[in-house]
């Protein structure tokens, strides 16, 4: 009786152990045919737990999706781009939740002597886009926001500084934006 009750578990955990295995190889062909179109440095990962990691090795940095995201549907890099006096690159992800799933990430070099809220004015301006900014604070990170730009077609935007750097976050979600910053490697 022990014995068939022994066969019965091992046979279990052997189904559930092939089920796991095949959902995690599928899922690895998924995010495999994503990073396809990306340049070298540039990838998604996807951790046992589920998370989706988005690592930018040419800018140099990493973060991870929202929570919420129950996958990846398109990724797509923009390799440095110049306008007005600013060079920049952005990563734009499509996440597969039903609202709010479009996360861009840019990066762009700082103004030296110049606060947030200045710089985030100046990069709008250069790209005929006007913003009612706001200061904030994420943990210890100061941020400047402008909330449902209409000509963003009402997505928010948010800056803030590491380094010699700014970036310029935009998504629907205020939350996945704070999501975004917190958990990243900037």
């Amino acid at each position: 009786m022990l014995k068939t009750k022994q066969r019965i578990i091992v046979s279990v955990l052997l189904i559930l152990s092939s089920v796991a295995s095949f959902s995690y190889w599928k899922e690895q062909q998924v995010i495999k045919a994503l990073n396809e179109g990306l340049p070298e440095g540039v990838r998604i990962e996807k951790s046992l737990m589920g998370n989706y990691k988005i690592i930018n090795e040419i800018n140099n940095y990493t973060f991870e999706a929202p929570n919420t995201y129950k996958g990846i549907e398109e990724i797509k890099y923009l390799t440095e781009k110049e306008g007005g006096d600013y060079k920049f690159s952005s990563i734009n992800i499509k996440g597969k939740t039903p609202e709010n799933g479009v996360i861009a990430v840019v990066k762009f070099e700082s103004k030296p002597d110049m606060d947030l809220t200045t710089q985030a004015r100046l990069f709008f301006e250069t790209f005929d886009l006007n913003g009612d900014f706001t200061e904030d604070k994420i943990n210890d990170i100061d941020i400047v926001i402008d909330k449902n730009n209409p000509r963003l077609m009402g997505i928010d935007a948010s800056f803030f500084q590491k380094g010699n750097y700014t970036y310029l976050i935009t998504c629907g979600s205020e939350d996945f934006i704070k999501e975004v910053i917190l958990n990243g490697e900037w």
